[in-house]
């Protein structure tokens, strides 16, 4: 009872009443209606438009209090500037920064992205993307292959045709298009090689040298030496020219330091053009499928024709020089025979053109 008098004299205190709290409604017309909440609920009408307008009594409830703020000390990666005396003069030393760099801020930082960024609807549409483009790739793949196939079959009828009828440059055409439509396929078995080699064999028919090597040699370099106006020699680049004649292979030289160094060809095909030998410098790729273990063996092969010159270590030898990556082994006999050579099945010729055949694993269609 030691406080008593502080009790009674706080309970005879009388405090304000609290002000009634307002209120302010939006009508439907726009109009703001104002006035004081009561205990109960009351009606309103609208000045403007009489619209009878339901007013909440006072809550019952004590207002809600604010949450306090805690005070939180500031923090500084920032020492405190330290004061020096220097002659009596007090100098504010500069701040000095301790913050050390943390590595798995970034690494932290870049899974959170990927967090955000890998949402379930997000994956869900990019494995509906991945399935819709590779069934649409599937579909155009298929299609697309099938389309090959039908002009394969279409290409290798004409050009057979064409063959039969002895226009060359249409059977190249229609081969040129059978072999577009067997790099698309992926094809490389022995009906596949038999469709390359007629191609081939058309294209250096259809594009055929119109003159002899000895002319070929002539025109350029026999009109040179004599002083008259020679042909250029890209008239005849590019031409081509088909050879029947004895090969050999030269193994590198015995001095040679590089044990790798590749096997030249020599073509035995002698040839005069204005009293000065001619030769024929043939080093093609396709003798590397020829077996050379019996020694020099008789070759029927075409190649273009890449330059006509004088032999660099004889000024009186011209040669004519075939391209390498161009030239190839002949096969088919009815073609060679439609050349003008004379031949027959039982002849030399016709024996290497049926080895050559077997050589190069064709079979047709």
């Amino acid at each position: 009872m030691a406080n008593w008098l502080t009790t009674a004299t706080q309970a005879l205190q009388r405090r304000p009443p609290a002000e009634p709290p307002k209120f302010e409604v939006r009508c439907g017309c726009g109009h703001e209606v104002s006035g004081v909440r009561t205990s109960a609920p009351q009606q309103a009408n609208c000045s403007r438009c009489g619209e009878t307008l339901f007013i909440l009594p006072i809550s019952v409830y004590p207002p809600v209090r604010e949450p306090k703020k805690k005070k939180t000390a500031p923090t500084s990666t920032t020492t405190t500037a330290a004061k020096t005396t220097v002659q009596g003069t007090k100098i504010a030393s500069p701040a000095i920064s301790r913050r050390r760099f943390d590595f798995n801020e970034p690494l932290a930082a870049g899974k959170l992205w990927v967090r955000k960024q890998a949402t379930p609807m997000r994956l869900v549409w990019c494995g509906l993307l991945l399935v819709i483009g590779t069934t649409s790739y599937w579909m155009i793949r298929t299609r697309t292959l099938r389309q090959a196939e039908q002009y394969y079959l279409a290409a290798v009828h004409d050009g057979t045709a064409a063959l039969d009828e002895e226009d060359f440059l249409e059977a190249a055409r229609q081969f040129g298009i059978a072999v577009r439509a067997l790099d698309l396929l992926g094809r490389s078995d022995g009906a596949a090689r038999w469709v390359r080699q007629q191609e081939r064999e058309s294209r250096a028919v259809s594009n055929l040298a119109v003159h002899t090597l000895p002319e070929i040699a002539g025109n350029v370099l026999g009109k040179k030496v004599a002083g008259e106006e020679s042909d250029s020699p890209d008239l005849f680049k590019g031409t081509w020219v088909i050879i029947e004649a004895t090969v050999s292979r030269r193994e590198p030289a015995a001095e040679s330091d590089s044990e790798t160094a590749s096997a030249r060809y020599v073509v035995d095909y002698p040839l005069i053009a204005n009293d000065h030998p001619i030769e024929v410098v043939a080093d093609l790729h396709a003798f590397d499928k020829l077996d050379w273990s019996a020694g020099p063996r008789p070759v029927v092969f075409a190649a273009q024709v890449q330059e006509v010159r004088v032999k660099p270590t004889d000024v009186d030898t011209w040669q004519i020089v075939l391209e390498s990556e161009s030239g190839f082994l002949w096969s088919r006999q009815q073609t060679f025979l439609a050349l003008g050579f004379q031949d027959h099945e039982d002849s030399p010729t016709a024996a290497i053109l049926a080895e050559q055949s077997r050589i190069l694993e064709i079979e047709a269609p």
